[in-house]
């Protein structure tokens, strides 16, 4: 109901009435709506991890281009679909204030960075470093206010739709390439 019509336009009594439960079923279970959106949140950013993930499952071959593959489908995915849009980016960061909308983006975007950072260090395709810095480095790169809020004054697009935004406007070209680059780049050097 969340992805439907956001999270303001949608009441408890709908909520509750959709799920057929009672008012206090759902607060036994959650504190208010907003706990239920943090869960909702969860639920929808580990469902893209995993699509992304099983995306490049098939792939054979080179593990370095299965990393690049499944992050360029996860952006991918949030960029085509609407309703990941909505909960992760719109209303996550307006419902949950950024300290906490940055809090549960890490629970997946971070530990899916590390994950990938360890395996391509298992094989030696990634010289051996603490991976918290490196995936912090990484994470700054498309997430970060700062950079974020230097390219989207240059390409006109929100900075909280950056990292996910392919083609974007005229004058961004093509910002999803600018990220690709600039990961590889990064990555490049940790090497």
């Amino acid at each position: 109901m969340f992805a439907e019509s956001g999270y303001h336009a949608t009441a408890t009594t709908e909520i509750v009435t959709r799920a057929a439960m009672t008012r206090g079923a759902l607060y036994h279970h959650f504190a208010g709506k907003e706990d239920l959106f943090a869960e909702v949140f969860r639920t929808v950013a580990q469902e893209l991890v995993e699509r992304s993930n099983s995306s490049v499952a098939p792939m054979a071959g080179d593990l370095w281009a299965k990393v690049s593959a499944a992050f360029r489908q996860y952006l991918h995915l949030v960029a085509t679909h609407e309703e990941y849009q909505r909960i992760l980016l719109i209303d996550g960061p307006a419902v949950l204030g950024w300290t906490r909308w940055r809090e549960l983006q890490s629970e997946f975007v971070a530990s899916g960075a590390t994950a990938a950072l360890e395996l391509l260090m298992d094989r030696s395709l990634l010289a051996r470093q603490q991976s918290v810095p490196a995936k912090m480095v990484l994470r700054a790169a498309y997430q970060q206010e700062g950079p974020s809020q230097w390219i989207a004054g240059k390409t006109g697009i929100p900075a909280v739709l950056l990292p996910y935004t392919v083609g974007g406007t005229p004058e961004a070209g093509d910002l999803f390439g600018l990220y690709d680059d600039t990961i590889k780049r990064l990555l490049k050097g940790m090497r």
